[in-house]
């Protein structure tokens, strides 16, 4: 199931941007239009990223985060993603909200998240100055030291909790 807010409009999404810098945010992060994305409207993409990017987020030094909501795209989609978030100097790529099931053959949904398949296609495709973003799936303090290994930049998670007994029984106190 997606989100609401992966179909919001440009103007929405700018005027969503504008208000949280204008509340003192100095990230702003953005899902792109899932819709468009796999309809392969890339000049849609493409302009409403830059509408953030270029006519808010760099205006007023705030870091743009663009989110994929990876489990729904093909590996195409997410190199072409990565391209054209290079191409626009945003400052993070972004796995996911953490929010979207995909439903299975099976008929139950699930959620992968920041698989590693995903995270080694978004490195290899996106320019150096680009950072990545590990968010959904990540619940554990190896598999997080792992990605932060090969060049993720941050994991988003839920399970603080779990991450912290993690480390704690690691490193002790």
């Amino acid at each position: 199931m997606l989100d609401a807010f992966e179909f919001d409009t440009t103007e929405i999404k700018v005027a969503e941007a504008k208000q949280v810098i204008a509340d003192s945010a100095v990230e702003v992060d953005m899902v792109i239009n899932i819709a468009k994305a796999l309809q392969e409207d890339w000049d849609y993409v493409e302009q409403e990223i830059a509408a953030v990017v270029v006519s808010i987020t760099k205006e007023n030094d705030a870091a743009l985060k663009v989110i994929f909501a990876t489990d729904f795209l093909e590996d195409k989609h997410l190199i072409k993603l990565c391209e054209m978030c290079s191409k626009l100097r945003v400052d993070f790529v972004k796995t996911s909200t953490g929010y979207n099931s995909v439903k299975g053959v099976d008929g139950k949904y699930s959620y992968q998240g920041a698989t590693t398949h995903v995270l080694k296609l978004m490195l290899e495709h996106t320019a150096p100055d680009v950072q990545v973003k590990a968010a959904g799936a990540c619940s554990r303090l190896d598999p997080i030291l792992e990605v932060r290994g090969w060049g993720i930049a941050r994991v988003g998670t839920g399970q603080t909790e779990k991450v912290a007994q993690d480390a704690m029984a690691r490193f002790g106190n």
